[in-house]
């Protein structure tokens, strides 16, 4: 505890992690609900799929990022291209 006290950074940090998470949460949840509702009225695995769709994009993203703050990518059409692209 000693070092969020002292550290304004990870302070920082901490916060944005933990809006992330709860737009994350927020975002897939409403998404689940959509889904099973009308006018769609989706079961569970295809709901299912959908979460897994999604997670393989975030990891593309994620190495798309890891590229840009790199170096290896300069701009950020390409990293948008890499994101979709999974």
């Amino acid at each position: 505890m000693n070092y969020f006290t002292h550290e304004a950074l990870l302070r920082r940090r901490s916060l944005l992690g933990a809006l992330a998470f709860g737009a994350f949460s927020v975002f897939w949840t409403t998404m689940a609900f959509l889904l099973s509702h009308a006018p769609y009225h989706y079961n569970d695995l295809t709901i299912g799929l959908f979460g897994l769709v999604g997670a393989a994009f975030g990891r593309g993203c994620g190495g798309a990022g890891s590229a840009a703050c790199g170096g290896v990518l300069r701009s950020g059409a390409a990293e948008g291209v890499l994101c979709f692209a999974g």
